[in-house]
């Protein structure tokens, strides 16, 4: 890959109007004082507030180093992500939020941080979140059901602000998820990863976009693309279900031929096929979301589509 600019910054963007232009000066604030160029890369996951297409395109029309890019649909964060990603051509690749809760100041320092620890991957780490009681559950809770699997270490911390090589840009595209997650996707392709300890800001504006139903949402699609230990558990059913079995009806056999049980046992009966029929449907539900995903990987539904693109006319 032939590098355009030093650092390639992509920043997901969702009704956040009023950020925008201080994230674009600070940014460039810090650039310009490393003496390094860089690419800023606005990705606008279809805002329902008409101020944020506004200012985007005005950004864009601004600065020639900042390109805007307005999907047709909410296809997401990490969807809106990979568009982003796709149009990288830094030798280091950003990823950050929208809301300052990041602060772009921190960008020069992760860099420095990856390279003094030839490391990959570098992540940032907040010494005390300012997210929602249930945002920061919603997080832990995600990293404890999809982490095993990967081999993550459980003390790394997993952040959306983070710096990466761009060698791992090239293999990060070639994953083709309907709904991927940057991170895990990260995590798949080196293990030299490490953290950088930064600060979480306050939000200065606006609220955050992630519903409980969508962290819901985002919970499960990392548990069934990036974790198998749902698989496990039916694996481990079976075996224990097929035991329980196998001694239940030995002991019933025994008592029958023994004489001990004389009419048959309608409540039993009744009692093992809900039980096991459960316990089947259970596992065909399962097995069911793995399916759905496979099929969406062969359809190949696009990961995003962008509607409009913006950028520096070229024009004083």
């Amino acid at each position: 890959m032939t590098h355009k600019v030093f650092c390639s910054i992509v920043i997901p963007v969702y009704n956040s109007s009023e950020t925008l232009l201080e994230i674009t000066d600070r940014v460039d604030k810090q650039f310009k004082k490393i003496k390094k160029s860089y690419e800023l890369i606005f990705v606008d996951d279809f805002s329902t507030v008409p101020e944020t297409h506004e200012a985007l395109n005005k950004i864009a029309q601004q600065k020639i180093n900042v390109s805007v890019f307005h999907l047709a649909k909410n296809f997401g964060q990490h969807n809106a992500l990979m568009c982003g990603l796709q149009r990288c051509s830094g030798e280091y690749v950003v990823t950050m939020d929208d809301d300052l809760q990041h602060s772009p100041d921190d960008i020069p320092g992760m860099i420095d941080y990856l390279n003094e620890n030839d490391l990959d991957l570098v992540i940032g780490r907040y010494d005390k979140k300012k997210h929602h009681l249930f945002r920061n559950l919603g997080s832990r809770l995600n990293i404890l059901l999809t982490t095993r699997d990967l081999n993550i270490p459980r003390d790394l911390a997993l952040t959306s602000f983070k710096v990466f090589r761009s060698y791992l840009l090239e293999h990060l595209l070639e994953f083709k998820q309907a709904n991927p997650s940057i991170d895990y996707l990260l995590l798949h392709v080196t293990s030299r990863v490490g953290n950088c300890l930064i600060e979480h800001f306050a939000r200065e504006s606006g609220k955050s976009g992630y519903t409980i139903r969508k962290l819901v949402k985002r919970l499960a699609d990392n548990v069934w693309n990036h974790s198998y230990w749902p698989l496990k558990v039916v694996s481990v059913m079976g075996i224990v279900f097929s035991v329980v079995s196998f001694f239940s009806g030995s002991y019933y056999l025994v008592r029958y031929l023994s004489g001990k049980i004389t009419v048959s046992g309608f409540t039993t009966i009744v009692l093992l096929i809900t039980f096991f029929s459960g316990c089947i449907l259970i596992s065909l539900g399962i097995i069911g979301e793995y399916l759905i995903r496979l099929v969406q990987s062969t359809f190949k539904n696009p990961q995003f589509i962008v509607r409009e693109e913006k950028k520096h006319s070229g024009r004083k």
